[in-house]
């Protein structure tokens, strides 16, 4: 704790390094299509998903073109795993699988983590 700050601000500095998540990366408009999918993984116990862009817009309030961008980021990014390729038209979804920050981490480094665990890089190839 330095001298000008506070108990509270040193506090809340300490949580926000050992909280680094899937959250601290993925904007919060990608986030909440990675959150929604990764959801309905675990509660299915299931590992990937078929994303239908005009069913998903309605659960995360967003628009059919917005979830495809958006799944289109993830991918780019690495927070998802594209399993099938989207089918072209108007419903035409694609069958993801979430990837998890410990996952990530392994991949990209922890270059952009806000807590460097590096017991995350452990059994990396």
């Amino acid at each position: 704790m330095t001298t000008t700050q506070t108990k509270h601000e040193h506090n809340v500095t300490e949580r926000k390094k050992q909280s680094c998540n899937e959250n601290s990366h993925i904007k919060p408009t990608y986030f909440a299509l990675w959150n929604k999918i990764n959801g309905i993984c675990k509660g299915k116990g299931i590992n990937s998903f078929m994303l239908w862009p005009t069913r998903m817009a309605m659960f995360i309030c967003s628009s059919p073109s917005a979830v495809k961008r958006s799944a289109k980021q993830l991918v780019q990014d690495g927070w998802l795993e594209e399993l099938e390729a989207p089918t072209s038209g108007k419903k035409g979804g694609g069958v993801y699988r979430p990837v998890h920050h410990r996952e990530w981490v392994r991949k990209h480094g922890l270059q952009d983590c806000t807590f460097r665990d590096y017991s995350l890089l452990e059994g990396a190839d």
